[in-house]
């Protein structure tokens, strides 16, 4: 096992992550040091951009699961190398975390509504939230 690997468990479990977690992150970090067969102190804000494209465009994940790799290289990056992490330096045109969830989707969830529909207008999701705030509890 290498040492930055040690430190990533280390500093995972010291959070109190769940062991599934850090198998999870471990694994992220892992695979996107394969895909460019260096080490990961070795690469930068561009190399995690073209791993993103990659993963939706050859591999054909998940956005969740993209979401996931990238939270694992996020927290590799902060605190394990104790190096900054920008989004925008990150970010790909294929997801954007500032767009995801929709604003009045996530005000339904905390209005303990029902989620809407997929194929939901944000008019009607706007509805449901109004509909939930304005109900007697």
């Amino acid at each position: 096992m290498t040492r930055l690997r040690e430190l990533m468990i280390e500093e995972l479990q010291r959070r109190n992550f769940a062991e599934t977690t850090i198998r999870s992150y471990v694994r992220g970090v892992e695979h996107f040091t394969q895909y460019f067969h260096r080490r990961p102190h070795q690469l930068g804000p561009e190399p995690i951009r073209q791993y993103q494209a990659m993963l939706f465009s050859k591999l054909k994940h998940n956005p969740n699961t993209v979401i996931l790799r990238l939270a694992s290289l996020r927290f590799f990056y902060i605190h394990v190398l104790k190096r900054s992490w920008s989004i925008a330096e990150t970010s790909s045109t294929r997801i954007s975390i500032a767009s995801w969830p929709p604003a009045d989707w996530l005000w339904t969830m905390t209005a303990g509504s029902v989620l809407p529909p997929a194929s939901s207008s944000p008019s009607t999701c706007s509805a449901v939230s109004s509909a939930a705030s304005s109900s007697p509890a």
